[in-house]
């Protein structure tokens, strides 16, 4: 039964329900008609003003879903406003419900061409229904611009004249023929013509923005952003201009100015796909990777990425030490655009810190022909060449650098290593003592002088070099960790952590002073110092996940319970989920704790949270195979040759599961490519040798021993 109260609450409501229903009513009675609010959207978008527009072209599609011409105009808002897939979607709506044909392809190619999708971009618009006029001159112009992309420069030609035929004043064809002309080195020409569109069109904002595209292409860097800047005051939504802008002022190293450009784009177009690229890279070239890597996967999860995306995408990877997700997204952009020659670069020098100069050759000798000028790919030519013992072409690769860049200490500095990895080493300390020498800032030359040293066992020449590096840089950490390197070798510990908390005092967050004192903690067995070194750093570092998996260690060995381990080790790979090197660690320290199965349960956990970064997927499947899941084993395997099939790890473990469930005749396959891929691997020769001794093949396991014996003799 309602007591008075519940009978007034309910009344209270029945009014408000009636007078809302009455306020709608009155609304769709009295507010604005579809026909008003279409109208006011064509004005908002004619006026520039395509926020507005949008707000009224959705009002008036709310009203009227089934119009054609409704979702085409909403399209057309949504694209000036940067949100390009959901201009994409209107106007495949649109084109289902019968709008202008024409109209729809053209834009259709324009969101295809944003997403880098050229080539269905150039079959969409071949498609397009016959037209005339400035209908048929878009299609044309925009039909050049995707065959352009495709590098088919003669199509393109053909087809800017089909736009201009159409319509002879035609701004957009005319643009791109401007373009094309300084593409083929007509700067002069390309300029020219500009000049007369701006004489003809002074108010047309793309004319402007190509006047600055010219001008950065001709390293007028100034004057290019002083166009830009013009073009952004004619219209600020020009989307290319911002580009254009941001990239010029990243190439002057006016890192402030491009941040506030991008943040400047965001605001006006916050959907536009560039703008987590372009936050992404400035935040790189400012050194702040964390940022960086957050931006650019935005960047990744918008839409099917094109080859500047995962270029820079690698490069963050391969700064923050992801090595394999790194290598695997500058080998996407590779395989999308050759000529990327900063991710091949990358990619190269990511095998040759792994120890893989002949990948590392692989990436590089398609591009390697006596034209090529870029310094930094002969000097990693030179690097691979030398570490395979081709002393020939490493000289060659290195005078081809040397040539580009004569002066250049980093250089002088590997060639005098391949000096010493051929054993002249005499001649390659002189090599590095002269690089040392005349670098009168630098000390990479000095350490690497340092290293021979230390190599050949020579203490006395190491600390003077060392004391010629601390001069150049008094400041730097690194002579000092070097000291502590030394002292630790020769088995002085009180010496080495005097060097080290001298590295640590000049340089207060450094975590290799902080990672030396807590190993030198460790021998000494002063466990808790270890843990309140490591918790101390975790205050100036708070995101590092290595140091939480640092005290997780000390957890466990202080002989803390399993749970307390794993709630570390929890802790550590939670700071920062995307580190796959992080992740190893983490589950190799979870194997120390000997349950399998919640290894399993962290090795799953971390192929989840980096699905493309093999090591864990050959993690994975070694505690799927630990805890008894063959199958499950099985499967992870072959997703993973399938996805990285030059992984001569993957075709071996492959084949050890089969071998291991007798499958030996499935084995075959696999271990042939593991061989093919790694001849010289003592691992996959002795798994070679098992499987043909499994099927009896004594001849061939007596080669493979052969082998095996000139590679690894004891």
């Amino acid at each position: 039964m309602l007591d008075d109260w519940d009978v007034k609450r309910t009344v209270a409501a029945g009014v408000i329900l009636a007078s809302v229903a009455g306020g709608a009513a009155w609304w769709l009675a009295r507010g604005p008609s579809v026909d008003e609010l279409g109208a006011r959207a064509q004005q908002h978008l004619d006026s520039g003003r395509p926020v507005e527009a949008t707000l009224d072209a959705r009002s008036a599609v709310a009203l009227e879903p089934e119009s054609a011409a409704l979702r085409l105009l909403l399209a057309r808002a949504l694209w000036n406003v940067g949100d390009v897939a959901g201009a994409a979607a209107e106007a495949d709506r649109a084109e289902r419900l019968g709008a202008d044909p024409t109209a729809v392809r053209v834009l259709q190619a324009q969101t295809l061409l944003a997403q880098q999708q050229a080539q269905r971009a150039v079959e969409l618009l071949r498609t397009a229904p016959a037209s005339a006029g400035p209908g048929q001159a878009a299609v044309s112009a925009l039909l050049a611009e995707a065959l352009l992309a495709l590098g088919d420069r003669d199509a393109a030609t053909a087809a800017i004249a089909d736009a201009l035929r159409a319509d002879p004043e035609h701004v957009p064809a005319q643009l791109l023929r401007a373009r094309m002309s300084a593409a083929a080195g007509d700067a002069a020409g390309a300029l020219a013509a500009q000049q007369a569109l701006a004489a003809k069109w002074p108010r047309d904002a793309a004319v402007r923005a190509l006047r600055g595209d010219l001008l950065a292409a001709g390293d007028d860097l100034p004057g290019a952003a002083a166009a830009y800047r013009e073009a952004l005051a004619l219209d600020a939504r020009l989307d290319t201009a911002h580009l254009g802008l941001v990239m010029v002022l990243l190439r002057q190293r006016q890192l402030d100015e491009a941040a506030a450009q991008v943040a400047a784009l965001r605001q006006l177009m916050p959907q536009l796909p560039v703008v987590d690229y372009l936050d992404a890279l400035t935040a790189h070239l400012a050194n702040r990777p964390a940022q960086a890597a957050e931006r650019i996967e935005r960047a990744l999860a918008r839409a099917e990425p094109n080859a500047a995306v995962l270029q820079l995408a690698g490069l963050v990877q391969s700064r923050l030490g992801q090595a394999a997700r790194a290598e695997s997204l500058l080998s996407g952009a590779l395989a999308l655009a050759p000529n990327l020659v900063d991710a091949r670069h990358e990619l190269a020098m990511l095998q040759l810190r792994a120890g893989r100069p002949d990948r590392a050759l692989a990436v590089l000798e398609p591009v390697l022909e006596p034209a090529l000028a870029d310094a930094a790919l002969w000097q990693a030519a030179g690097q691979a060449y030398a570490q395979l013992g081709r002393f020939r072409q490493a000289d060659e690769a290195f005078a081809r650098a040397s040539k580009v860049r004569p002066d250049d200490p980093a250089l002088r500095r590997e060639i005098a290593r391949s000096l010493i990895a051929r054993g002249q080493l005499d001649a390659g300390v002189r090599g590095l003592q002269a690089a040392a020498a005349a670098d009168g800032q630098g000390i990479v030359a000095d350490l690497a002088l340092v290293s021979t040293l230390m190599r050949r066992g020579d203490w006395a020449a190491a600390t003077r070099a060392l004391d010629a590096a601390a001069a150049k840089q008094p400041e730097a950490a690194l002579p000092w960790l070097m000291r502590g390197v030394i002292a630790e070798t020769r088995g002085d510990l009180p010496a080495a952590r005097r060097a080290y908390e001298d590295a640590l005092r000049r340089e207060a967050g450094s975590l290799r002073a902080v990672w030396a004192l807590t190993g030198l903690d460790i021998r000494e067995a002063r466990l808790d110092d270890a843990r309140a070194r490591l918790q101390a750093a975790l205050k100036t570092h708070p995101r590092s996940a290595p140091l939480r998996l640092g005290l997780a260690d000390l957890a466990l060995r202080s002989g803390q319970t399993q749970k307390a381990v794993s709630e570390a080790i929890d802790a550590s790979v939670q700071a920062d989920p995307l580190d796959g090197a992080n992740w190893l660690q983490a589950l190799e320290l979870q194997r120390r704790l000997g349950d399998p199965a919640a290894l399993l349960v962290r090795a799953q956990a971390a192929h989840a949270a980096v699905p493309d970064d093999a090591r864990l997927m050959l993690e994975l499947a070694g505690a799927q195979l630990g805890a008894g899941e063959t199958e499950q084993a099985l499967g992870t395997l072959r997703r993973l040759v399938q996805m990285r099939p030059t992984l001569p790890e993957g075709h071996l473990r492959l084949a050890v599961v089969l071998g291991l469930k007798g499958l030996t005749s499935e084995a075959r396959a696999p271990m042939e490519r593991a061989l093919a891929l790694a001849p010289d691997s003592p691992t996959v020769l002795r798994g070679g040798i098992a499987l043909a001794l499994a099927e009896r093949q004594g001849d061939r396991a007596l080669a493979l021993a052969r082998s095996l014996q000139k590679r690894a003799p004891t």
